[in-house]
């Protein structure tokens, strides 16, 4: 089972602003292996002493000795969604991305003798579409419009484990609030210039969640043997765009005030700002208040508190 007889874990993903939480977190439960394409890297952001494994998104011959007999995998791979233009060339990297590894996965599983009793599969309440105001939990059934919607989906049907015997679950994550990483440091940008405020006209619904509550979450889903299927990985109370900037402009003592037109956010990142920027869906974890998750950050004040 591995050092000191803690459970084997897998993680994609571990390098980026979930996954290094995340892999903090659980380093001292269990038996950690990273599946990186860059263990330089990994080993610089997650620390020399992590069990790193070089993986090929193409090949699952290469990693299956590593999750036979794994307790759970983890998959949070994919290249960052918000970071470049929607190119078509762009878009078509963070789709591959993500179908590319969940398939290496999934074959992986099918492969191996000793299958993992968990599969983790992350993805995003963008499956729920980006503009209507509309509430959201995990029994909503759509076909959403958009490129998130698509991703989305996409994302979550890449990995095909049916009758394998091991559980999953697929994460839908909302905006994930943190200290240096994720949509906040984006937000927070202006207002250390006094030019702090919301897009459009400021009443979209932002459905954010605490990182320490997404990882939370995680750890709880991996250990309840009855968790499987869907869960919304959001606060329970979302917030208008303009009350999140109000409370950031309070807690750092900067205005909150201005405004940036929809039209010039259309403008210079097209897309990208429908779907992120002024994106507008209220999204509830239905199914992990029913689980009895306690959340550590209901509320969008003592949230922004602990990380400003």
């Amino acid at each position: 089972m591995g050092e000191n007889n803690r459970k084997r874990l897998i993680i994609t993903g571990a390098t980026g602003f979930i996954g290094q939480h995340l892999y903090k977190k659980l380093k001292n439960e269990y038996e950690i292996i990273v599946f990186t394409r860059n263990i330089k890297n990994a080993r610089k952001i997650l620390g020399e002493d992590i069990n790193s494994v070089y993986w090929d998104t193409s090949l699952a011959d290469t990693i299956i000795k590593h999750v036979d007999g794994a307790f759970a995998v983890i998959n949070l791979a994919g290249k960052n969604i918000g970071n470049r233009k929607w190119t078509g060339k762009n878009k078509a990297n963070i789709l591959s991305s993500r179908i590319r590894a969940g398939n290496v996965l999934s074959e992986a599983i099918k492969k191996a003798k000793n299958k993992p009793e968990v599969f983790i599969q992350a993805s995003a309440i963008g499956y729920y579409g980006f503009n209507t105001g509309d509430e959201y939990d995990e029994m909503t059934s759509l076909e959403a419009g958009g490129f998130l919607a698509e991703v989305a989906r996409k994302w979550e049907s890449s990995v095909n484990i049916v009758n394998s015997g091991t559980r999953f679950i697929i994460i839908r994550l909302g905006i994930v609030l943190g200290k240096n990483g994720g949509l906040l440091d984006r937000i927070l940008f202006p207002f250390k210039f006094f030019l702090g405020g919301y897009p459009g006209c400021g009443k979209q619904w932002v459905s954010w969640v605490h990182i320490t509550d997404v990882v939370s979450a995680i750890s709880f889903l991996l250990k309840n043997n009855k968790a499987s299927g869907i869960y919304n990985i959001t606060a329970p109370g979302p917030v208008q765009y303009k009350t999140l900037a109000k409370n950031i402009g309070l807690l750092i003592k900067r205005p909150s005030w201005m405004k940036i037109p929809k039209a010039i956010l259309i403008l210079f990142f097209g897309q990208r700002a429908k779907e992120l920027l002024l994106s507008n869906i209220r999204v509830y974890p239905k199914r992990l208040i029913a689980g009895q998750f306690k959340f550590t950050y209901n509320n969008i004040r003592e949230a922004l508190d602990s990380i400003l």
